[in-house]
C-alpha cells in the first residue's frame, strides 16, 4: 500500500491541535514530533502531484513555514522573531507565485482586497501596540508582518477569472484563515495573560487548515 501523506497530515494536525492545548508539559512535549511534521507532509503531497505554476513557490513557502513551526515551539523573544521572519519569507513566496495569476484590474476596485486592507488596518496596529507594550522591540516587526499578511490576503482574493474557480476559492479561504490564525496567535501572545486551551488549539486548527488549503490549491492550479 502506498503511503498517504494526506491522511498522515490530517492525523498529525489533529494530534498537534490537541496537544497544543494540553496543560501537562510532559504531554505537550510530543509536539516536538507532531508540529515539525506538518509542512513536510504537505510538501511531500505537493511534490508527488503533477507540476503546476504554483508548486515551486508553495514548496518554498512550506519550507519557510516549517522553520517557523520549529522556532515557535520555543519561548522567548528570539524564538518569536525567528518564527516571524520565517513566516514572512513564506508569505513573500506565496505572493510571488500568486502574482502570476493576479487579475488585471486595479485592486482598489475589488471587494476582496479592500476587505483585506481594512482588516489589516483594524488588526495590525492594535496587535503591534499590544506587542510593543510587552516587548518594545516587537512592535515594528509585528506591524510589518501584519501589513504583509494583509497583502497576501489581498492578492489571494484578486485572481484572474481564468484561474479555476476551485483554486481561487481555496487560495482566498486559505489566506483569510491564515490571517485569522496569526491574529489569534498574536492575541494569545500579547493580550491574554493566561491563554485558555481553546486559544492554543484554535491557533493550530486554523493554521493547519490554511496551509492545507494553500498547498491543495497549488496542486490544482
Amino acid at each position: 500500500m502506498r503511503p498517504r501523506p494526506s491522511l498522515m497530515y490530517v492525523a498529525a494536525a489533529a494530534a498537534d491541535t490537541w496537544l497544543a492545548g494540553h496543560r501537562d508539559p510532559g504531554v505537550r512535549r510530543w509536539r516536538r514530533l507532531t508540529k515539525p511534521a506538518l509542512t513536510p507532509l504537505l510538501a511531500w503531497r505537493l511534490h508527488r502531484a503533477p507540476a503546476t505554476p504554483l508548486r515551486t513557490p508553495t514548496l518554498l513557502a512550506l519550507a519557510a513555514g516549517g522553520i517557523g513551526d520549529v522556532a515557535l515551539l520555543r519561548e522567548g523573544r528570539r524564538a518569536f522573531l525567528v518564527g516571524l521572519t520565517s513566516f514572512a519569507a513564506g508569505h513573500v513566496a506565496y505572493l510571488l507565485g500568486w502574482r502570476r495569476l493576479s487579475a488585471g484590474t486595479a485592486m482598489t476596485a475589488a471587494p476582496g482586497p479592500r476587505a483585506a486592507v481594512l482588516a489589516g488596518l483594524l488588526v495590525g496596529p492594535a496587535l503591534a501596540h499590544a506587542a510593543a507594550r510587552r516587548e518594545p522591540v516587537l512592535g515594528v516587526p509585528v506591524a510589518a508582518y501584519a501589513a504583509l499578511l494583509a497583502s497576501t490576503v489581498a492578492v489571494a482574493t484578486h485572481l484572474d477569472d481564468d484561474v479555476p474557480a476551485d483554486v481561487r476559492r481555496r487560495l482566498a479561504v486559505g489566506a483569510w484563515t491564515f490571517l485569522a490564525s496569526d491574529t489569534l496567535l498574536a492575541t494569545r501572545s500579547f493580550v491574554m495573560d493566561e491563554p485558555p486551551a481553546w486559544a492554543e488549539r484554535g491557533v493550530m486548527a486554523t493554521y493547519a487548515t490554511a496551509q492545507w488549503l494553500l498547498s491543495d490549491a497549488a496542486r490544482r492550479a
